[in-house]
């Protein structure tokens, strides 16, 4: 009995084992998974880049546009004085 029981363990513990064989893909699959995540975060920091800059040149173009409607308004103002003088 005692016999057979050091047989079963020694199974279990051997290198070719259910055990070692469980552990060796735990890793495997702790191995992928850090990958994964790597590749992931390697995305997403690329496409928050990519938006920054986005965001950069939007907000550029919203400051223009709101100087040229500064601009235009001030035009209009003077051309109305300028339409009320000659009435």
């Amino acid at each position: 009995m005692t016999e057979r029981m050091g047989q079963i363990t020694g199974d279990l513990l051997s290198a070719r084992g259910p055990i070692n064989s469980a552990s060796n893909g735990a890793s495997e699959t702790v191995k992928e998974l850090a990958r994964q995540y790597e590749t992931t975060s390697l995305r997403i920091d690329e496409r928050m880049a990519t938006y920054q800059k986005q965001f950069a040149a939007l907000d550029t173009m919203i400051a223009q546009m709101n100087s040229v409607s500064g601009y235009l308004t001030t035009q209009l103002s003077m051309l109305e004085n300028l339409s009320s003088q000659k009435k």
